[in-house]
């Protein structure tokens, strides 16, 4: 089965919904976006999982970004934490500007 550009799944059964794939081999992958209003000081998001990874030795990346006064999206750096098997808290630093973020994130861990 061919599930995208140069993906190619064999020998079992890939699931999928909002949010997440799981592999045959035992692979997930969630995914999503997160975000909401910043105060100018440390910031902090909960991500909750679609699915449940097996441990929490899963990786993890966020990217953040934002709305500034100067009416443009700009950067943001973003800090994984607080991992457990269904959720991640992600945390995003600006200590000048108050604005609307959001966060892109990805986990790749095993669901078996």
């Amino acid at each position: 089965m061919v599930i995208g550009e140069g993906i190619t799944v064999s020998g079992g059964q890939t699931e999928g919904g909002s949010g997440y794939c799981k592999l045959p081999d035992g692979t997930l992958i969630c995914y999503g976006v997160a975000g909401g209003y910043h105060d100018g000081t440390m910031n902090t998001i909960t991500v909750t999982f679609p699915m449940e990874f097996i441990d929490a030795n899963y990786a993890m990346v966020a990217t953040g970004s934002f709305w500034s006064d100067a009416g443009s999206y700009r950067g943001v750096n973003c800090t994984v934490s607080g991992k457990t098997t269904t959720q991640a808290v992600i945390y995003q630093n600006n200590t000048t500007n108050r604005w609307t973020h959001k966060c892109e994130w990805i986990a790749i861990g095993r669901w078996k």
